[in-house]
């Protein structure tokens, strides 16, 4: 007897595609099943990996701490860390607000270090700036207008040399001119002092990080953005943050004896030294670094 077409898919409906006539790759028997399989359970099928180029056997595919689906709806790389390449990791972008497809968008404009682990430094309630003495946690604007955590500077493998200028400071400007290379007074002691010639490309290579505070414009007066912008006008060092410190706290926490005041710190933020000549933080820097 004839089946009527209704029927028969009435019949299908509750047999095996085999039974129904249709081919079956022979590893299951349900071709349907397989495509959706979800290894991993990050909501993105074993098939759409394997488009992606992604491990079906791991939710973040790169480690970067952000899952492969996550990724997918930023638009971002679940192959790469750094998606843009700007140098900050996507779940950092993403923590702090900044693109990571975009290159021009990124967490510090001067591609300052970041520190994802920050907080758990913990609370200063230093005074003064004391040897072994955790630093405060300064948060100050740069000079492209970001807000800079100084605690982002924190367990990079790196010293740190916290720089306390004015910006009517004579011999501020030419630690500055040292760092760029440039013609400065301090040059006549390139024979005795390593750091003369040392201390700029240790700079420029990221060795050691170097942090300018300015607490004075000009003419003595409370630093803005004009007065960061103006230092870094003069001094276009693209290694150093130029930060401005219009309430003093630097300064308070510092107690500068005279200008500039130039701090070591360990990546620890703990201050390493604290002299009253800052060529001492120089001559200990330079010692750390071997040179």
């Amino acid at each position: 007897m004839k089946i009527h077409s209704l029927s028969a898919f009435l019949v299908c409906a509750a047999l095996t595609a085999t039974a129904c006539g249709e081919k079956d790759d022979g590893d299951d028997g349900d071709d349907g099943a397989a495509a959706a399989v979800d290894s991993d359970g990050d909501g993105i099928t074993d098939e759409d990996e394997a488009a992606l180029g992604t491990d079906p056997n791991s939710a973040d595919s790169d480690g970067d701490g952000l899952a492969d689906a996550a990724e997918v709806d930023l638009g971002s790389d679940p192959n790469s860390a750094d998606s843009d390449g700007d140098g900050y990791l996507d779940p950092w972008e993403v923590a702090e607000g900044s693109s990571p497809t975009d290159a021009e968008s990124r967490i510090y404009t001067g591609n300052w270090p970041y520190n994802p682990e920050k907080d758990a430094l913990g609370e200063s309630d230093s005074s003064r700036a004391t040897v072994g003495d955790l630093t405060p946690r300064f948060q100050l604007v740069d000079q492209f207008g970001d807000t800079v955590d100084l605690y982002d500077f924190a367990y990079q493998g790196k010293p740190i040399l916290l720089d306390l200028s004015g910006s009517w400071c004579y011999w501020c400007h030419e630690v500055a001119k040292m760092l760029e290379g440039e013609a400065s007074a301090f040059d006549s002691y390139a024979s005795t002092y390593s750091w003369v010639e040392g201390l700029g490309p240790a700079v420029a290579n990221g060795d050691v990080f170097f942090v300018t505070v300015l607490d004075a414009n000009r003419m003595g007066g409370t630093p803005n953005a004009q007065t960061v912008e103006a230092w870094y006008d003069e001094h276009s060092n693209p290694a150093v943050p130029v930060l401005m410190d219009p309430e003093g706290v630097v300064t308070s926490w510092m107690r500068p004896s005279g200008y500039p005041t130039i701090l070591l710190l360990n990546e620890d933020m703990t201050v390493a030294l604290a002299p009253r000549n800052y060529t001492d933080s120089f001559d200990e820097v330079m010692d750390m670094l071997g040179r």
